[in-house]
């Protein structure tokens, strides 16, 4: 998609097209397996909310050979490959307490937030790799779970780099409990429940050269998040009449797992203010136990000052829910006494902004200004795009210190990487935003945009 900027003697646009790339596997069984009918997963590394994420780009299954194919992937960007675990089941009996099979392995093996080990595509890359995989025994594992009667009730399991195994699960009336077949390794089981009472459990299982029976899963009622907001508003005009402010709570909350599966990045979280509550006091539902970061958006006439629970301070850690929802309140302190940043693009003319995609609003490849806070904070960098006369603005700032910086193309910068921002702040200018009122600068863009962006 390229915006045009419409009017006489407008001048010339020109839009590049980027070539997709393609990934060719030769995969090979290293023990005289067969390789065919294996598939294959691709996951594009993003960043989503400054925060690592991984997209599903595309499947294939491999042929006689143990050739596949994948067309039409984005580039440049930064892939994990991952096999579906797979089971032989020919000439096996299914009583047996061993079966053979093919496990969910990643290729490469890291999934951390280090990304330069992944597979990484150029533009139009026809990219050729060689797999190996071993065929292996599948132990029989059995974990008895409970939920509420009634209730309907899911089960996953996960290897320990965050991949769903895609196992062959089943539920087992007789002994209330979940059945699966797993190669040697450790994983985490999850099951969720849903209906009047939603529920949650999880347990860990270790798999070494034999069958695994006596676990136990405990799904535990998911009791609601508190969330408490603390409005300390200083211009009337912004406050909001106490009706709205008791059923709405003009707050986004965001939850994003600190340890990022490949199957969903997290996302936003419902609050509801329960009949008879205390006004500002909400309470969100369907959360499930783990760490997440926190990030807070206030879209009534103001912004998020303090983010915390307890003793932990949510801006700069993440929040830890135990077993059964157990953790304090969330507590959101929101001002509407902000302040704006005013950006100037230095040398740039007409033509150069027409092709540059300099539109007002945002462009999802378009250029950007970014105001990073002084204080390092894991939570999405306030960001502005340009307009066709080279301006942008920054609105809705907490007052204080930040690093003003222009990049020619839109990176969702990675707010936990602290060489990057460090890199870039080096160039930026500091701005200080005063309450209330709005402060000018003028910026370049920034000398390190010339390596290839975040994807």
């Amino acid at each position: 998609m390229h915006a045009v900027h419409v009017e006489p003697d407008a001048p010339e646009v020109t839009v590049n097209l980027a070539p997709r790339a393609t990934i060719t596997g030769h995969v090979s069984v290293s023990n005289g397996g067969d390789p065919s009918d294996l598939y294959f997963q691709a996951y594009k590394a993003g960043y989503w909310n400054g925060h690592l994420s991984w997209n599903f780009a595309g499947q294939a299954k491999t042929d006689s050979d143990g050739t596949f194919r994948m067309y039409e992937l984005d580039s440049p960007a930064k892939y994990l490959l991952c096999s579906r675990q797979t089971e032989e089941h020919i000439g096996v009996p299914s009583t047996a307490n061993v079966r053979y099979g093919y496990p969910t392995t990643c290729y490469p093996s890291s999934m951390g937030t280090d990304s330069d080990g992944l597979l990484q595509l150029g533009p139009g890359q026809q990219a050729e790799i060689e797999i190996s995989v071993t065929r292996q025994p599948f132990y029989r594992v059995s974990i008895a779970a409970s939920s509420p009667q009634g209730q309907r009730q899911g089960f996953t399991l996960y290897s320990h780099t965050g991949a769903n195994v895609n196992a062959s699960i089943r539920w087992k009336d007789e002994d209330q409990s979940w059945e699966a077949w797993l190669p040697n390794g450790t994983y985490n089981a999850e099951s969720r429940s849903w209906g009047v009472s939603p529920g949650y459990g999880r347990v860990d299982v270790k798999v070494a050269d034999t069958t695994v029976s006596g676990l136990r899963m405990a799904v535990l009622p998911l009791a609601p998040v508190e969330v408490v907001v603390h409005k300390l508003f200083t211009a009337k005009v912004n406050e909001q009449p106490t009706v709205e402010a008791e059923a709405n709570p003009g707050l986004e909350l965001q939850l994003i797992p600190v340890e990022p599966k490949l199957e969903g990045t997290g996302g936003g979280v419902g609050l509801r203010h329960s009949e008879g509550a205390e006004p500002g006091h909400f309470e969100a539902e369907s959360v499930t136990p783990g760490r997440y970061w926190v990030q807070a958006s206030y879209f009534l006439g103001g912004y998020v000052s303090e983010l915390g629970a307890g003793a932990t301070d949510l801006t700069r850690e993440p929040l830890v829910i135990g077993p059964g929802n157990s953790v304090p309140p969330i507590e959101v302190t929101v001002r509407n006494d902000a302040g704006t940043i005013d950006c100037t693009l230095n040398n740039v003319s007409r033509t150069d902004a027409q092709n540059s995609d300099f539109i007002s609003g945002f462009v999802p490849n378009g250029p950007v200004v970014y105001a990073i806070p002084s204080v390092p904070r894991f939570s999405r960098l306030p960001r502005g795009s340009f307009g066709v006369n080279g301006l942008a603005r920054i609105e809705n700032l907490a007052p204080g210190f930040y690093r003003v910086v222009a990049l020619s193309k839109f990176r969702d910068l990675d707010a936990a990487d602290s060489t990057e921002l460090s890199n870039l702040m080096a160039q930026g200018k500091t701005v200080r935003v005063e309450a209330g009122t709005s402060t000018s600068v003028h910026v370049d863009f920034a000398k390190s945009d010339d390596e290839e962006p975040n994807p």
